[in-house]
């Protein structure tokens, strides 16, 4: 935050860092700053220390079922809410996604099957004790994530499965315009990045798959507001 908000050079003493000189350059484009995230496979403290109204950072959830998702996004706002005392807007929410589209839903899933699965099966693929080194979460943390990265990390997967679990969004364009604003009324997120090439899927089909969603989704997207969000009154109710 110093480097970029503070003109160069100056020395920086925190508490795991010591640098003599820190200068910059070129500045950043944003003022004040550029906006901060904080991508997380669902780490409580990770949630609470960005929700904390100091920071308010983005808070980011990928690579997950979308009933973990719902899980992590919605504890973000009652973070705020609960321990910090303000209401968390959806430009603090935020949802990655491999997406896919093409002509029809069979096509769809025919054509992303591959590589794909490629992504998830190997490229993704590492052992727990390698994707979470002891020490890095909380007991309580752990707990939580053997759980919710049970579904990603310890199964094969295939275009299928992971279409019915929401951990991507593939089909025909009205198919994924719907599954998108379905998962809107759940989540709320204001800032979505759709993951439109992955594994080991070849130009053509990326620049297929990227002119779709810009023609055929997109705009749907755009119009979508917090009058559309209802997760926060569904999960109430549950």
């Amino acid at each position: 935050m110093q480097a970029w908000t503070r003109p160069g050079p100056f020395a920086f003493e925190g508490k795991f860092y010591h640098f003599d000189y820190v200068n910059m350059w070129p500045r950043p484009y944003q003022q004040p700053h550029p906006p901060i995230w904080a991508p997380s496979t669902g780490s409580v403290e990770t949630i609470e220390w960005a929700a904390h109204p100091s920071r308010k950072y983005t808070y980011l959830q990928a690579y997950s079922p979308t009933q973990s998702v719902v899980r992590y996004l919605n504890y973000y706002r009652e973070c705020a809410q609960r321990l910090y005392g303000y209401t968390a807007s959806s430009g603090q929410i935020g949802w990655s996604t491999p997406v896919y589209v093409s002509d029809t839903d069979q096509k769809a899933r025919e054509e992303a099957r591959p590589h794909i699965e490629c992504l998830f099966n190997r490229l993704l693929r590492l052992p727990f004790e390698m994707l979470f080194p002891p020490g890095y979460l909380s007991a309580k943390s752990l707990k939580n994530m053997r759980s919710h990265k049970r579904s990603v990390s310890g199964q094969e997967h295939t275009v299928d499965s992971l279409i019915e679990q929401g951990i991507i969004v593939c089909g025909s364009p009205e198919t994924v315009r719907k599954q998108f604003m379905n998962t809107h009324r759940l989540l709320g997120f204001q800032n979505l990045l759709c993951l439109l090439q992955f594994g080991t899927l070849p130009r053509d089909l990326t620049e297929k798959n990227i002119r779709l969603f810009a023609r055929e989704v997109m705009p749907a997207l755009q119009e979508l507001t917090d009058k559309e969000y209802a997760g926060q009154e569904m999960h109430a109710a549950e």
